[in-house]
């Protein structure tokens, strides 16, 4: 319990702040990508991510090394295939923000 009260402890407001910003980000590219393809595929990378992570970690060194080769080149791969499915997210955000944009710019003409 005290070495709980201990981490507590050193927990500074920045970490707080930097936790909160990560997960806000991560959460508007979860939104984003939802039911698309890409998403499926980004969780795939992900998992191929921690399973090199894993294996670097118990020191299974050519297989962490051979993950890491094969994440690599899975993301570029990804970005080519991918490149209209992942832009159509973008685009619907884009024209969110540019309708919004459009309606503010129209009210205060009034």
């Amino acid at each position: 319990m005290s070495s709980f009260l201990a981490f507590l402890s050193s927990i500074r407001w920045q970490d707080i702040v930097d936790i909160l910003i990560n997960s806000y980000i991560l959460l508007r590219v979860y939104v984003l990508f939802q039911g698309t393809n890409a998403f499926r595929v980004l969780v795939g990378i992900t998992s191929l991510w921690l399973a090199q992570e894993v294996a670097a970690s118990i020191g299974l060194i050519l297989t962490s090394w051979a993950i890491r080769g094969i994440t690599a080149a899975a993301a570029i791969i990804i970005i080519v295939v991918f490149r209209n499915e992942s832009a159509r997210p973008c685009r619907c955000a884009y024209k969110s923000i540019s309708v919004g944009i459009s309606k503010q710019r129209a009210a205060n003409a009034d």
